[in-house]
């Protein structure tokens, strides 16, 4: 999560800003854990540097917050198929960037922002992120919400997304040990 966050910072953007529909984004992405292995690699043999170079390559700074950094590390820690982050769906009311999509399958896992509305906003502020799930799903995505405090109970959030999947897609979540 916090080497995600430290890419981002790298490459000075948001992945929401249009950088993910030409690619500039996943190529910067791609380089930056290409340098950061170059580093470890000039530090020679020490203590950490392979759980570090690990986490390099399942980090990425295509992930714009703390908790889809925290989602993404835990769909890889349980070995769910690997999704495409900050994928961009045309819909009739806009384009829109789902936070995990397996295009494939039609799926979409987004990080419910409705915990951090604030009891002030206006019906605007809440029907935007509406608008877009009913756009999404008008556009034949099923779409799977994760609170921020559904990522504490790794139980349950495990069995919820292995629900999600469709039967062919053959998802059976296993602990990834060597990801600890």
């Amino acid at each position: 999560m916090t080497i995600s966050s430290i890419m981002r910072q790298l490459i000075g953007t948001e992945p929401r800003q249009g950088h993910r529909v030409d690619g500039t984004l996943v190529r910067d992405d791609l380089q930056l854990k290409a340098l950061l292995a170059d580093i470890l690699d000039g530090m020679g043999a020490k203590a950490g540097t392979i759980r570090a170079r690990r986490r390099i390559n399942l980090s990425s700074a295509l992930c714009g917050s703390t908790g889809v950094s925290r989602l993404w590390w835990l769909l890889q820690l349980f070995g769910f198929p690997a999704p495409e982050l900050q994928y961009p769906i045309l819909t009739d009311t806009g384009l829109y960037f789902a936070d995990f999509a397996w295009p494939e399958w039609r799926r979409i896992i987004e990080l419910d922002r409705f915990d951090e509305l604030e009891p002030s906003l206006t019906g605007d502020d809440v029907a935007e992120p509406l608008t877009r799930i009913n756009s999404l799903r008008h556009q034949g995505w099923e779409v799977l919400h994760i609170r921020p405090q559904d990522l504490a109970n790794h139980t349950r959030l495990v069995r919820r997304l292995q629900q999600f999947f469709p039967a062919r897609a053959g998802v059976i979540p296993r602990l990834s040990r060597a990801l600890l």
